[in-house]
């Protein structure tokens, strides 16, 4: 409703690692990803990081499903290898911003601005327990979901075309 807000800027990026790794995971096979890509996803969730690090869940996850891709065909150093090409990417994005601050003497107001007031002083609910948070996430996910019903239709739509009906092998 505000426009211009960090989740609408960021979208591009998530939904390039959506695609990608859908698309992957439509391979039969499931080869090693190469680390050139991985790399290049590193670099879209360093972006995302210094943009807003609570939309991480999503990169987090990719990250964990090409390590696991390694870990299945008990490539156990490449998995590795794989998350930490992922945290080399994702700091070749952060380590501009990082000698920015540093540059201007602005290191702790950096840390205690964006990581530290982020993590400890601000809550959405002001309950801080994990099952008050996951009831708040299910609560607000229901609610968005009846009042945005045309949206959800299409979600529905498409999580049945993606998991159920498309037999084909890649997207």
């Amino acid at each position: 409703c505000h426009g211009d807000s960090a989740e609408e800027l960021v979208l591009p990026l998530l939904m390039w690692g959506l695609y990608f790794i859908l698309k992957y995971l439509k391979q039969s096979d499931l080869e090693p990803m190469r680390y050139r890509m991985v790399f290049f996803h590193g670099l879209l969730a360093g972006c995302i990081l210094c943009v807003k690090f609570t939309l991480l869940g999503l990169y987090l996850a990719w990250t964990l499903v090409a390590m696991a891709a390694c870990f299945w065909q008990k490539e156990w150093r490449r998995g590795a290898a794989v998350g930490l090409v992922m945290l080399a990417g994702m700091a070749a994005a952060c380590i501009p911003w990082i000698v920015y601050f540093g540059w201007h003497r602005a290191l702790g107001d950096w840390w205690t601005g964006y990581i530290y007031n982020n993590l400890f002083l601000y809550s959405a609910n002001g309950a801080g327990s994990l099952p008050a948070t996951l009831k708040a996430i299910v609560k607000m996910t229901l609610d968005t979901f009846v009042s945005n019903w045309q949206f959800s239709i299409l979600t529905v739509v498409g999580v049945l075309w993606y998991g159920l009906l498309d037999q084909r092998e890649s997207l």
